[in-house]
């Protein structure tokens, strides 16, 4: 999942922020956790973790284009850290990650 984005992110800098479906359940945030230990070098140590279902409850297939919004305002309104990635996921076993970056 995130090897393969990260193979077209070249030269990019280490992630600041990531936005990911996590709703509750263990499986995802293992999951992820995986995902990000194979590709530590790609995140900073401090970076963020965002998880609105915190706050909007399971979105389901909407939750990719909700975090594609509030990655993109919170990277143009200064609040958070270029680049974020958006990492979501379902119970069918689609994945989808995006790696979002301040335009200059």
């Amino acid at each position: 999942m995130c090897s393969t984005v990260f193979k077209s992110a070249d030269g990019l800098a280490p992630i600041q922020c990531v936005y990911a479906s996590f709703n509750g359940e263990r499986y995802w945030a293992k999951e992820f956790s995986v995902a990000m230990i194979r590709n530590r070098d790609r995140f900073r140590s401090d970076h963020q973790m965002e998880h609105p279902a915190e706050c909007f409850g399971d979105l389901g297939a909407a939750h990719g284009a909700t975090m594609l919004a509030l990655a993109s305002m919170a990277l143009a309104g200064g609040y958070r850290g270029a680049p974020a990635l958006v990492y979501s996921s379902s119970d069918y076993g689609t994945r989808a990650v995006a790696l979002l970056d301040k335009a200059e």
